[in-house]
């Protein structure tokens, strides 16, 4: 009753103030063919490295700032310690002998101040610029994850969906698969404990932190590659047909020392090349394991995060209503399919509630977010399109 009540009162009060002020915001949908750009940022950091400790810093900083950033660590680069893969130290053996370093969707970046020219990373010093020209960059296909975890016997099943939207795409096209470990902790150098370089820099977080930090926090820690160091090849054709789904299942064991509520899938097409310098990644996604991203139209309640966002009708036809009690200057109404393609996208000026078009937005489960002027995702619903 509550929740009918609230639908009902705020299609009054959409249709009220439509009466006496005539305040309603119609925008044009974003239906140029391009899917939200998420960056693969993929660092390189080992436990021996000194300096290393400074580039987790810059990295975690770049991730409070750009949301679309996918943060993946190889422990590779510079020496090995007990979180090193051999899919790591392959990836590392193309493209970097130096660290902490960083790629960009694994782009070669015409730069100045790369510390390596002959390699694909890049110097620490420069990783935010970088990240903002890749940001900057539109993208035409989409990556959709969807997973079932068994607790019971640590089992991961999931399925990734690669959708090309446009552009002219042709190659040796490949699906990769990161399962990913956040804040791994251990104990003794040189697995766990980390050298230290910025024990003497006064003003740095790890100042006096001990030449090697026991107990040291490693973030994002890639501990399996399922689909090889350069990803699985048979899943995308060398030219991809524009809107046809590519999947792929994956069926994975969870090691039990593994912390299940902490480990991140994240899955990119890319392409290969005998050239390393021509392995770009298309797009990336990422979902947490404990989350469950397939979406059935049959369930009663659409709300997924808390924070007061109501849409009405839910499903929709020809249009819906969006309303929130905490809409402000420059938030922003994004409406996107499952795959990360952006179909819809408006910048909110007034507490008012949206009424949106559904006029060219094909039937299909979508995903509608509230965020906010800093790029943070403030609520997060499903909406259910039926014409």
């Amino acid at each position: 009753m509550n929740i009918l009540y609230h639908i009902i009162a705020c299609k009054l009060k959409i249709m009220r103030k439509t009466l006496l002020t005539f305040i309603v915001l119609w925008v044009s949908l974003n239906v140029n063919g391009q899917a939200a750009r998420n960056v693969l940022f993929e660092e390189f950091s080992t436990a021996p490295c000194g300096f290393c400790p400074d580039g987790d810093v810059i990295a975690e900083g770049m991730a409070e700032k750009y949301p679309n950033m996918i943060w993946v660590t190889h422990h590779a680069g510079f020496g090995k310690d007990a979180m090193t893969i051999p899919e790591g130290v392959a990836i590392a053996k193309d493209v970097t002998n130096f660290a902490p370093a960083g790629l960009f969707d694994r782009v070669k970046f015409d730069h100045p101040l790369y510390s390596k020219p002959e390699r694909l990373v890049a110097s620490r010093q420069i990783w935010d610029s970088l990240m903002q020209v890749r940001l900057s960059e539109g993208a035409d296909a989409g990556i959709a994850i969807s997973n079932n975890y068994d607790t019971a016997n640590r089992t991961l099943d999931c399925t990734v969906d690669v959708t090309f939207y446009g552009g002219s795409h042709s190659g040796d096209i490949r699906l990769n698969l990161f399962i990913v470990e956040d804040s791994v902790v251990g104990t003794g150098y040189p697995d766990y404990d980390q050298k230290n370089y910025l024990n003497g820099y006064s003003g740095h977080r790890y100042y006096q932190a001990g030449d090697t930090i026991r107990g040291y926090v490693h973030h994002h820690v890639v501990r399996q590659i399922p689909t090889g160091a350069w990803g699985l090849t048979g899943v995308i054709p060398t030219t991809p047909v524009i809107g046809t789904k590519y999947s792929k299942n994956f069926s994975i064991s969870i090691p039990s020392e593994w912390l299940q509520e902490r480990i991140d899938i994240v899955a990119f097409a890319s392409y290969y090349n005998s050239d390393f310098k021509s392995r770009n990644v298309i797009n990336a996604n990422h979902l947490k394991m404990t989350d469950v991203k397939t979406i059935s139209a049959s369930v009663s309640s659409n709300r997924i995060l808390k924070n007061e966002l109501l849409i009405y009708p839910n499903p929709a036809r020809e249009s819906v209503f969006i309303s929130a009690s905490k809409f402000a200057n420059n938030q922003k109404i994004q409406i996107s399919d499952l795959t990360g393609r952006v179909e819809y996208s408006a910048t909110v000026f007034k507490n008012e509630g949206l009424e949106i078009s559904l006029n060219g937005i094909s039937n299909g489960i979508y995903i509608v977010r509230l965020i906010s002027d800093k790029g943070q995702v403030l609520s997060n619903q499903k909406l259910v399109v039926n014409h």
